[in-house]
């Protein structure tokens, strides 16, 4: 994906694969991550990863044929937070262990 575009410069976007909950103080308020610009073979990897680091533990499981491109959007205004995500048709599963580490908050 493309590096992530905090909207503060304080911001930073923590390593990609990271299986941290999202709650952390430091997030961005806004993030955009994209699999446009990177090669074929590492698209679903890179957002199954970014995926999970940014919004909820789910093992994600590609469903199209052909090659693989989706985006990520988060926007955060306090407690609250938006996402939007786009990507061809996909599996999303989350085991008892994925729902035992998630965020409380998350509905």
């Amino acid at each position: 994906m493309k590096e992530a575009q905090p909207s503060r410069p304080t911001d930073r976007q923590e390593a990609l694969g990271s299986s941290q909950p999202t709650t952390d103080a430091r997030a961005p308020t806004r993030l955009r991550l994209s699999t446009h610009g990177l090669p074929a073979r590492d698209r679903f990897e890179v957002f199954r990863e970014n995926f999970r680091q940014y919004l909820y533990q789910a093992d994600v499981t590609n469903q199209a044929d052909g090659m693989f491109d989706g985006s990520i959007e988060l926007l955060k205004a306090g407690s609250v937070g938006v996402s939007r995500i786009t990507a061809p048709p996909s599996v999303y599963t989350r085991t008892r262990r994925d729902l035992s580490d998630s965020d409380e908050a998350l509905t």
